[in-house]
C-alpha cells in the first residue's frame, strides 16, 4: 500500500531514512496500545451502525491475530510502513479488505497518536504506582522496627529536637504516598479517550 501521503513524485530513499529513523522499532512498543484502541473505535462504529456485526467480528478476529503474533515476537512495522499506524492499517487491509478502511470513519490519526500514548503512560503510571507502593510498604515495616530507636532531628543541616529512626523512615513513607496521591491523579486525568472526536472539526455523516 501506498503511504496516505504519498505524491506522484518518488521520495529520495535517504530522506526516507532520516525522516523515519527508529520509529518502527519504538512503535513497536506501542502496538498493543494501537490494537486496544482500534478495538474501541470498532466497537463504537458498530453501536453507531456504521459497521456490521459480520464487519466487527473479521476485524476482532484479525486484531486476535496481530495480538498473538505481537505476543510472540513475530510482527514487525516495516520501514515503509512508518509507524503502528500505518503497519496496522496494511495488516487489517490484508486480512479484511475494504472493511479496514472503515475504522477511520469518525477518528483521525492524531487521535491515534493521543489515545495510544495516554494508553501507555496509564500503564507506565499504574506500574510505576504499584513499586511505589511496595517501596512505602517496607519503609513503613523498617519504621515500625526502629520506631523506639533515638537519633537527633535535623533542621537546615544542623541537630535539632530529639527523634526516632522510626519517625525518619516514616517521613519517607510518608512522602510517597503523596507521590503515589499525584500519580493517582495524573492516570486519572489521563483517563478520557479522545477517539470520535473527527479531528475536532467533525464529520459529514
Amino acid at each position: 500500500m501506498g503511504k496516505m501521503w504519498s505524491t506522484k513524485r518518488a521520495l529520495d530513499p535517504l530522506i526516507e531514512r532520516y525522516t523515519v529513523g527508529d520509529d518502527p522499532e519504538v512503535d513497536l512498543m506501542l502496538m498493543k496500545y494501537e490494537v486496544a484502541s482500534t478495538r474501541a473505535h470498532s466497537d463504537m462504529l458498530l453501536k453507531m451502525g456504521i459497521i456490521s456485526g459480520a464487519e466487527r467480528q473479521k476485524i476482532e478476529n484479525a486484531l486476535d491475530e496481530l495480538e498473538y503474533l505481537l505476543g510472540r515476537g513475530e510482527f514487525k512495522i516495516q520501514v515503509d510502513e512508518e509507524d503502528c499506524h500505518g503497519a496496522l492499517e496494511n495488516f487489517l487491509v490484508r486480512k479484511v479488505g475494504e472493511t479496514a478502511f472503515k475504522i477511520h470513519i469518525f477518528r483521525s490519526r492524531n487521535e491515534q497518536v493521543l489515545n495510544i500514548v495516554r494508553l501507555y503512560c496509564k500503564d507506565a503510571i499504574g506500574t510505576l504506582i504499584k513499586k511505589l507502593e511496595s517501596l512505602k510498604a517496607a519503609f513503613e515495616k523498617r519504621s515500625e522496627e526502629f520506631r523506639e530507636l533515638g537519633m537527633p532531628g535535623y533542621t537546615h543541616s544542623q541537630r535539632a529536637m530529639p527523634t526516632t529512626v522510626g519517625v525518619w523512615l516514616g517521613s519517607f513513607a510518608a512522602l510517597i504516598e503523596d507521590d503515589i496521591a499525584l500519580l493517582s491523579f495524573v492516570r486519572e486525568r489521563l483517563n478520557r479517550s479522545p477517539l470520535g472526536s473527527a479531528a475536532g472539526f467533525g464529520t459529514p455523516y
